[in-house]
């Protein structure tokens, strides 16, 4: 029996993303949720100050604005009004002139009455217009400067309220909640210093997972079969209890594991399709997967033309420094992916020099 682990093939990682403690924890192990749920929530201080900071400076930025355009209005109406003064002291002006014009040339005038001009000064009037323009023209600024400034406090203040909505850790996919290492109170630094707040897992893609060693995973096949024990499973009735199951082989990886340091055994990752209900193993949960193996001990690659075949089996001819050669009994095994005839043979040993064109 190997040892295995049931895993969720798409298992997701959950860690803070920012400076912080816990202030509420929204899930627990076993509860599914959907993408976007909100699953922790954090405080920070910082943050927290920075967001309230922030929608002051944008609230007196709105503030400044709403008064700007006001000031502008006002402008806008006084240089209406100075220029409505101006026009209607024109018109005097002209009319009076008509006037005068008329009776200049008016023969029955009596040319000895006399009258008294009349005065328009329109300097004051000028200059009243020329005031309010000048007036209006720095209220527009202050007001563009004000609208600037809005602007900028309002992209702060939503920069501000995004990291604080990042405060409430959302789920990234639908799926199970499991392995719940969070706690209320505990710093975003000591959860990703264990590598994960939580995890999300998709329990309808749970597969076995079992290291074999080399000298194994020569014998081993995709759709192989199986047994897996699993202890601490649940039942129908949701009782704990030790269940037997099938499975199947379902990958074999191409490339062996990393090496663990102190460990000379080289290992291939094998993964294992597991037929049981929904809901009875858990992620994370150590199996038991019973397969059944030949130890053929140490196998050879070789190109299929290095091995012959007499009737009475199949053999290899050996080449000895001296160039004479003898045939050697060989157990061919399968061929493999790559083309290359799969042979054991205790009359081997490595860098043994072979003819590869006997058949």
């Amino acid at each position: 029996p190997k040892k295995a682990e049931a895993k969720a093939a798409g298992r997701v990682q959950i860690v803070a993303p920012m400076p912080g403690k816990i202030l509420r924890i929204e899930a627990s192990v076993g509860q599914a949720v959907k993408e976007g749920d909100v699953l922790i929530v954090l405080k920070s201080a910082d943050l927290s100050e920075a967001a309230e900071d922030a929608d002051k400076t944008y609230q007196k930025a709105l503030e400044a604005q709403e008064q700007a355009q006001k000031t502008c209005k006002k402008a806008k109406a006084k240089l209406k009004k100075a220029q409505d003064n101006l026009k209607e002291l024109k018109q005097e002006l002209a009319q009076e002139e008509e006037r005068n014009a008329a009776a200049a040339s008016d023969d029955s005038a009596d040319a000895s009455a006399s009258s008294t001009p009349v005065l328009f000064d329109t300097e004051p009037y000028e200059t009243a217009v020329k005031d309010a323009k000048e007036n209006l023209a720095d209220a527009k600024e202050a007001l563009k400067a004000a609208q600037d400034s809005q602007e900028s406090a309002r992209e702060a203040y939503s920069s501000a309220s995004a990291k604080l909505a990042g405060l409430k850790v959302r789920a990234p996919r639908s799926g199970t909640v499991a392995d719940l290492a969070a706690e209320v109170g505990m710093t975003t630094a000591m959860i990703n210093a264990n590598g994960a707040a939580l995890r999300i897992v998709d329990l309808d893609s749970l597969v076995g997972v079992i290291r074999v060693p080399e000298n194994y995973i020569g014998s081993m096949y995709v759709e192989q079969e199986c047994e897996v024990d699993a202890q601490g499973a649940v039942d129908i009735l949701g009782q704990s209890t030790d269940l037997s199951f099938d499975a199947t082989v379902s990958k074999i990886a191409d490339t062996p594991d990393k090496a663990k340091k102190g460990d000379s055994t080289v290992y291939y990752t094998v993964q294992l399709a597991l037929d049981v209900p929904k809901g009875q193993i858990r992620d994370g949960m150590t199996i038991q997967a019973k397969m059944e193996f030949t130890d053929y001990g140490t196998v050879y690659y070789v190109p299929p033309s290095a091995v012959g075949d007499d009737g009475a089996g199949s053999y290899v001819e050996v080449v000895f420094g001296d160039k004479t050669t003898k045939q050697q009994e060989v157990t061919l095994l399968d061929m493999d992916d790559d083309g290359q005839a799969v042979i054991q043979s205790d009359g081997l040993v490595a860098n043994t020099t072979i003819r590869t064109d006997i058949s």
